[in-house]
């Protein structure tokens, strides 16, 4: 038995994160009906990115966002940021689904491995919470009950390209990184999966996968 560890975009989706960025971005904005204030939180957002990226504190990535963002922005709580996202996640964000383009090939790959009883993880860069990253799972066409593990911003504590992120994944699923296998399309954020000792393949190669599980 196997631990196969998928990223999300650029992987089982065709849309990079550049343009996802861009997309939600958009909708913020819609969804704010304020230019200055979407610029404010985009700014914000970054920056709250970029702080838990290199501080930990034991506190999960969702917790440790607010309160950072919050900060950034000036003025509101982290709990009154924490009703606006979950407000913008239940409603204009649901406008992205239009945009969202499967990577049928990969996605079928997935459904193969798990049908063989391999373990399936969802390992994206945890800087969503789960409400947003379940959404996409089923933009796609999957269900959140096809992954064993999908990493969150409420049960994560660092970020890609962190070896530690890679490890609480291992723990979580009682693998060992010999028989782990990280598929994504970014060789320094998943690539890093190779601190641990997990092997990278970039989604491009997906068929040494497929003509794998034909032997």
């Amino acid at each position: 038995m196997f631990c196969y560890l998928f990223d999300l975009d650029g992987t089982l989706t065709r849309n990079s994160d550049e343009e996802f960025i861009r997309l939600y971005f958009r909708l913020i904005a819609k969804h704010t009906g304020n230019v200055e204030l979407t610029n404010r939180i985009k700014s914000a957002v970054f920056i709250a990115i970029e702080t838990i990226s290199r501080n930990t504190d034991g506190r999960n990535n969702f917790d440790r966002f607010m309160e950072n963002f919050a900060m950034k922005m000036g003025s509101g709580t982290p709990e009154y940021w924490t009703d606006f996202f979950m407000d913008f996640y239940n409603t204009t964000y649901d406008e992205l689904r239009n945009f969202v383009a499967p990577r049928n090939e990969v996605i079928e790959t997935l459904k193969k491995l798990k049908s063989q009883g391999h373990r399936i993880v969802l390992a994206t860069n945890p800087v969503f919470p789960s409400i947003a990253i379940e959404k996409r799972i089923r933009w796609i066409g999957l269900n959140p009950s096809d992954f064993h593990y999908i990493t969150t911003m409420e049960n994560s504590y660092n970020l890609k390209p962190s070896a530690e992120y890679y490890k609480r994944i291992l723990e979580e699923i009682n693998c060992v990184p010999e028989n782990s296998i990280m598929i994504g399309n970014d060789p320094i954020l998943d690539g890093a999966c190779g601190k641990v000792g997990i092997q990278f393949i970039d989604v491009s190669s997906i068929e040494k996968i497929i003509d794998d599980m034909k032997n």
